[in-house]
């Protein structure tokens, strides 16, 4: 859902060169008919992230699943701050038991990146080999928040995305029948990404274990 154009204002002067990344994040709450109260819910994001573009979408993820604990923070922050990051992210661990439906089995994977400034959607592979994820993931310079997705439909897939900027950070996330997860540490490396990608797009299950999912 685009974001208004009050909340732009506050991202530009919270994130300054990062704000577009922070505003395509934040458009990621809204999507879906159950995402309630979705300006305050933006402006609650902004607030708590405190400039830091990682968190946004840590908090984007947490908004998804339930948008209230986000207005719950911000309502019993005393002293007007954001909590600690760790008070407030979910830290479940989660072994994923979930995995592509046997009709999926034989569908194409498609490999498509999302890169700045304008994040749109373009594809580059359809049943792309190990090899060839490697090489598309390496050709990016990753030094703005940049998004590769292993796509089978909408309800699954596999994303590995971030920056190598130390602020930002990689982060990788799947939906599998509808239903998002989020790895509880965040990918150390873009071999991690690639292994993960490729495991996807080759459906041989090794994805559901090589990281902990939440």
């Amino acid at each position: 859902m685009p974001v208004s154009n009050d909340i732009q204002e506050l991202v530009h002067a919270q994130f300054g060169p990062q704000a577009e990344s922070a505003i395509y994040l934040l458009e990621q709450y809204g999507t879906d008919p159950a995402h309630g109260e979705v300006d305050r819910v933006h402006a609650a994001i902004v607030q708590l992230a405190a400039r830091d573009l990682r968190t946004v979408e840590r908090l984007v993820e947490e908004a998804r699943h339930d948008y209230r604990n986000l207005l719950y923070w911000l309502r019993f922050d005393k002293d007007g701050d954001p909590p600690p990051l760790a008070t407030f992210i979910r830290a479940e661990e989660a072994i994923l038991t979930a995995d592509i439906p046997s009709e999926l089995r034989g569908a194409a994977v498609t490999l498509v990146l999302l890169e700045g400034p304008d994040y749109e959607p373009r594809v580059l592979d359809v049943n792309p080999t190990p090899e060839e994820i490697d090489a598309h993931v390496h050709q990016q310079p990753w030094d703005q928040l940049t998004f590769f997705v292993a796509q089978l439909n909408d309800n699954h897939w596999l994303e590995g995305s971030g920056s190598l900027k130390p602020e930002d950070g990689l982060s990788a996330r799947c939906k599998i029948g509808g239903k998002e997860y989020v790895t509880s540490q965040a990918p150390q490396s873009l071999d991690e990404i690639v292994a993960l990608l490729a495991s996807f797009a080759q459906k041989d299950g090794r994805w559901r274990t090589m990281v902990e999912w939440g």
